[in-house]
């Protein structure tokens, strides 16, 4: 018997900006920032995963943090890409898992390939920064409980 997770969509962001403007990279870039500044400042939890599709895209949204929020008192980030070694990696997700903050938020920004094998029992939300690249992203990053979900 097969189980199939409910998760509900709480919303869909898509800006575009200036139908005038030039579309570029950084533009794009700085449309998903606003949408997920909005998320973050109308919809504060405990618990978030980000999913971005390149390393690079994960430190630039570790810099928004950072930025946002520079001596981590509300905001923790716990990156989890292949720019770490194992062992942070591996302590930055016990932190996530075990974590049961009450005066912060955590936010683990990661990459596609870190959405295999991640327990997100507990996780409030999960916001997709990137689209994934492969369909079956959204399986492994969806099938296993229920969470609100944004895509930027």
């Amino acid at each position: 018997m097969s189980h199939v997770s409910k998760f509900r969509v709480v919303g869909l962001f898509f800006m575009v900006g200036d139908d005038n403007a030039e579309k570029t990279p950084e533009t794009a870039f700085q449309n998903k920032k606003a949408a997920l500044l909005q998320i973050i400042e109308e919809n504060l939890v405990a618990k978030t995963i980000i999913f971005c599709n390149k390393i690079e895209t994960c430190r630039k949204v570790e810099n928004i943090f950072k930025r946002l929020d520079g001596n981590e008192r509300q905001l923790h980030v716990l990156p989890f890409h292949a720019a770490f070694a194992q062992g942070t990696r591996l302590t930055n997700m016990e932190e996530f898992t075990l974590s049961h903050p009450e005066d912060h938020s955590l936010f683990l920004v990661c990459t596609d390939r870190a959405s295999r094998g991640i327990d997100s029992s507990g996780v409030d939300h999960v916001v997709l920064f990137d689209f994934p690249r492969d369909p079956s992203e959204y399986v492994r990053r969806f099938s296993q409980n229920p969470f609100v979900f944004f895509m930027v």
